[in-house]
C-alpha cells in the first residue's frame, strides 16, 4: 500500500505542496489576526480599566504623555481621577485637580516631583515649605512615607494646612464644568503667582481628563465626603455631573421651542462635536458639553426633527443646507420666522467663533427677538435665554443672517 502511495504522492507533489502553503497561511494569518485583535482589544479596554488600586502602590510603566493610554503618566492620572471620584467629588471635579497637575506642575505624572523652577514644593499637589511650616514635605512622608496617590490625596484632604482649601474647593466647584474646576482649584488651592499665565493650559487639561476618564458618569456624593461634605452645599447637587440615566428635562414632541426651554440650565459651552458628548438625546448627561449648533441639534433631535448624525453640522453647513439641498433645514424669510424657527449667522467659513445659531422665542421682531442658546451671552455656562443683539453681537456687523424652519420626519 505505501509503494503505491508514494508514487501518487509525488506525481501530485505541486498540489499536495500547494494545499500545504494554504493551510499553513491560513492558520498562520487567523493566530495573526487574534494577536493582533487581542492587542487592539487589550489597548480599547484601557478605557474602561480600573487604577484605583494603584493609588497606594508607586506605578510602574514606560514614560510617555498622559494622554496615551498604557503609559506609567496615564495610568498615574487616571488613578489620581478615581481616587478623587472613590471620595465623593464628581468628575469635574475631579478632573479639575488633574487639570492642574497636567497644565502646570507636573504633565510626566511623577509622585515625588519637586517644584519646576525651583521653591521648594514637592508631589502632585506641590507641597511647599513657607515660613512656619518648613518641615511640611518631612510631615508628609512622616505619615505616608511614599508619594503615592493616595497618601497625597489623604494628605489634601486631612493635612491642617491644606484641609481648609480643599472644603472651600469643594463648597464653590459644586456643579461647575472641568474647565471652572481647574480655575477653581488654581485659585483657592495652588494660588500661583500669576494665575493668568497656565490659567489656559489648566483648563484644557481638565477638559481632557473629563472626556478621556468618562467624567460625565460621576455624581458627587456627600455620603463619601465625611467631615469636608459640611463645606459642600447640597443646594447645587441635583444633577451634578450624572449621567442622568433616569430622565432627563423632556420633550415636548414637535414643540422645539418648548423642549428647548425644557433644558435650561444644561450642558456646559465647549466646542467639541459629538452625541456622546452630551450623553445620548434619550438619556443626556445636565452636565456634558455642547457648542451652539449641537444644542439647537439636541433639541431638534428631542422634539422630533431630522437632524445629520451624530451632530454632523455647524453653522456654515446649517446654512448651506437651509438654502440648498434641505435635508434638515429650509430657509424662510424673515418676515415669516416664528417661535420654533432657527437663526444662523456666519461670518466667513462660520467654524468656531465665526457663526452663531439659535431658537426664537417669539416672532421675529429684530434684535430685541428673544431667544434660547447654549453660550452666546452665556458664556462657558449652560442652555439660557437671550435676546439677538447682545448674543450674536458682532457677528450681525457684516455677516450673512440665514432664518431656516425645521424639516419634520
Amino acid at each position: 500500500m505505501v509503494a503505491k502511495i508514494f508514487p501518487f504522492v509525488k506525481k501530485h507533489a505541486v498540489v499536495f505542496i500547494s494545499i500545504g502553503i494554504i493551510i499553513f497561511a491560513a492558520f498562520f494569518v487567523s493566530l495573526n489576526g487574534v494577536g493582533l485583535w487581542d492587542l487592539q482589544q487589550k489597548q480599547n479596554d484601557d478605557d474602561c480599566q480600573d487604577y484605583s488600586s494603584d493609588a497606594g502602590k508607586v506605578i510602574k510603566g514606560a514614560g510617555g504623555a498622559w494622554t496615551t493610554k498604557g503609559t506609567r503618566a496615564y495610568k498615574t492620572a487616571k488613578a489620581i481621577f478615581q481616587y478623587w471620584v472613590s471620595h465623593g467629588l464628581s468628575g469635574a471635579q475631579a478632573a479639575g485637580i488633574i487639570g492642574n497637575v497636567a497644565g502646570a506642575e507636573d504633565p510626566t505624572f511623577s509622585p515625588g516631583q519637586e517644584e519646576i523652577g525651583g521653591g521648594g514644593g514637592q508631589g502632585f499637589y506641590q507641597f511647599t515649605p513657607t515660613s512656619g511650616d518648613e518641615s511640611v514635605n518631612q510631615r508628609y512622608t512622616k505619615r505616608f512615607g511614599k508619594w503615592t496617590v493616595k497618601g497625597e490625596g489623604d494628605f489634601v484632604r486631612t493635612d491642617h494646612r491644606y484641609k481648609g482649601a480643599y472644603e472651600q474647593f469643594l463648597h464653590a466647584s459644586k456643579g461647575k464644568s472641568p474647565a471652572e474646576c481647574a480655575y477653581l482649584w488654581e485659585t483657592i488651592y495652588e494660588r500661583p503667582a500669576s494665575v493668568a499665565a497656565t490659567k489656559v493650559q489648566r483648563q484644557s487639561a481638565a477638559q481632557k481628563a473629563y472626556r478621556m476618564f468618562g467624567g460625565a458618569k460621576y455624581k458627587g456624593k456627600n455620603s463619601l465626603l465625611g467631615g469636608a461634605a459640611k463645606g459642600a452645599s447640597d443646594a447645587a447637587s441635583s444633577g451634578d455631573d450624572d449621567c442622568d440615566n433616569g430622565g432627563d428635562g423632556g420633550a415636548v414632541h414637535g414643540d422645539i421651542a418648548k423642549t428647548a426651554l425644557r433644558y435650561i440650565g444644561w450642558f456646559h459651552y465647549e466646542q467639541s462635536h459629538g452625541e456622546s458628548y452630551i450623553g445620548s438625546v434619550k438619556h443626556p448627561n445636565k452636565n456634558g458639553v455642547t457648542d451652539c449648533s449641537g444644542f439647537v441639534w439636541f433639541a431638534l433631535a428631542k422634539a422630533g426633527y431630522k437632524v445629520p448624525a451624530n451632530m454632523g453640522w455647524y453653522t456654515k453647513t446649517m446654512e448651506q443646507d437651509a438654502k440648498g439641498a434641505h435635508h434638515w433645514l429650509h430657509a424662510i424669510p424673515k418676515s415669516k420666522a416664528r417661535r420654533g424657527d432657527i437663526i444662523i449667522v456666519n461670518q466667513g467659513g462660520g467654524s468656531g467663533d465665526d457663526g452663531h445659531t439659535a431658537i426664537l422665542l417669539e416672532k421675529y421682531h429684530g434684535n430685541s427677538t428673544r431667544i434660547v442658546e447654549e453660550g452666546g451671552t452665556g458664556g462657558d455656562g449652560g442652555v439660557n435665554k437671550s435676546t439677538i443683539g447682545p448674543a450674536f453681537g458682532s457677528l450681525l456687523n457684516g455677516g450673512s443672517v440665514t432664518f431656516a424652519r425645521a424639516i419634520k420626519k
